[in-house]
Order: C-alpha cells, then sequence, then structure tokens
C-alpha cells in the first residue's frame, strides 16, 4: 500500500493493478454522530441521503445518478458514528468523467428539500419498524445504560428528526469537509490524476478551527 499526506487533514492511500480495467475508490471524512452535538444525531445520515439524490448543482437530483448509471458505475454513501464514507466503482476508461462528478458533488452540492423530505420519511419509517421489535428495544436500553450521558447513547428520534432543517445539514457538511479525511484507491486508475483532484476538493486548511466531537474511552 502507498501512503501519501496530501496535505494536514487528508491521506491518500492506493494500491494500483492493471490485472482489470476497474477502479475502486473510497473517500472518508472523519466526521459523523460525534460531531453532532445537541443538533441530532440523525443528521449525517440525512446528509448522506441528500448528497446521493440531491445530487449536485450542475446535475441535480436524477441527473447526478442517472449520469453514473450510464457509466454503469456503482456509488454509495454511508455514515457511521464517527465517519461518513463515499465508496465508487467504474471503469478505467471513466475515470475523467467520474471525478469530475463526484468534485462536483463535494464541492457544489444540491440541497434539495425533495431529497430531505424523502430522506425523513424514509428514516422515520425505518425508526417504527424497529420499534416494532423487541430485540431492537433491549438492544436500545443496554446501549443507552452503556453510553449513559453521551452521545454514543442517543438513539434516533422521529421527533429529533423532525426539527431537523437543511442549514443544519449545511452547516454541518462544511464542518465535516475541515476535519481529517482519507482517499483510497485500487485497481487501474491515475495516480497524478487523483491526487491532484482531491487536494483541490480538500486544500489544507491552515485556520486551526477548534473542532469539538464526543471522544469515547475504555
Amino acid at each position: 500500500v502507498n501512503k501519501v499526506d496530501l496535505n494536514s487533514n487528508l491521506k491518500y492511500y492506493s494500491i494500483y493493478s492493471d490485472k482489470f480495467p476497474l477502479t475502486y475508490l473510497e473517500i472518508a471524512i472523519y466526521a459523523g454522530e460525534a460531531d453532532t452535538g445537541n443538533k441530532g444525531i440523525e443528521i449525517p445520515q440525512l446528509l448522506a441521503e441528500v448528497l446521493k439524490f440531491g445530487g449536485s448543482t450542475n446535475f441535480p437530483e436524477d441527473k447526478f445518478t442517472s449520469k453514473l448509471e450510464t457509466l454503469g458505475a456503482n456509488f454509495n454513501i454511508s455514515t457511521d458514528y464517527d465517519k461518513i464514507s463515499i465508496n465508487l466503482s467504474y471503469l478505467s476508461r471513466d475515470e475523467d468523467t467520474v471525478l469530475n462528478l463526484v468534485s462536483d458533488l463535494l464541492q457544489n452540492a444540491n440541497y434539495s428539500e425533495t431529497a430531505l423530505s424523502n430522506a425523513k420519511k424514509k428514516l422515520i419509517e425505518a425508526i417504527k419498524r424497529r420499534n416494532e421489535r423487541t430485540e431492537s428495544i433491549a438492544f436500545r436500553k443496554a446501549k443507552e445504560l452503556l453510553f449513559r450521558n453521551l452521545i454514543a447513547g442517543k438513539i434516533q428520534q422521529v421527533e429529533s428528526i423532525e426539527k431537523i432543517k437543511m442549514e443544519d445539514l449545511k452547516e454541518f457538511w462544511e464542518s465535516a469537509k475541515s476535519k481529517r479525511k482519507r482517499v483510497s484507491v485500487t485497481g487501474l486508475f491515475q495516480d497524478k490524476k487523483i491526487k491532484e483532484t482531491f487536494s483541490k476538493v480538500f486544500p489544507a486548511d491552515n485556520t486551526n478551527k477548534s473542532q469539538t466531537r464526543e471522544v469515547i474511552t475504555e
């Protein structure tokens, strides 16, 4: 594995192989529920849905995913306690187009109210199904006791989701992009092109902003 620090907050990992004309790319942004404070642990998950289905300002909503689908690319955004992961796989010959699309999304997100509304409905339905399962209740109670008074002990709530506004997602996303990041790529790819692309998307932050997040220690 080749490892390079593109700047103080951006690491680059790569494994080159020309056996198949495919590229696998992951962009990890180290911001998640731990960074939401009292604004709602549901924000990262809602943001992931808005980014995926809201697209960019140049390729809004389904135009963004449709463009990737026409290239045969796979695209997904997921979140967890302390990270947002953007995963792509695509034909190496389409790399320039894919990188342009992803760069546009990261820099010019289209904050679609429709995408947010749909994301809220989807998450609320998931919570309702969760609340109907006995084993889920036991798990939630154990989590609340283990991480009492910590963000890690919170569970997603319908009331919290309903309070979240688009401005909360925008604020979280801008803050997230200033935190630690990792770009990992494997397969057949243009090493220099990828480094240049993400160095521009995530330039060095020399402002030394204070960042507050919950840290769980054993």
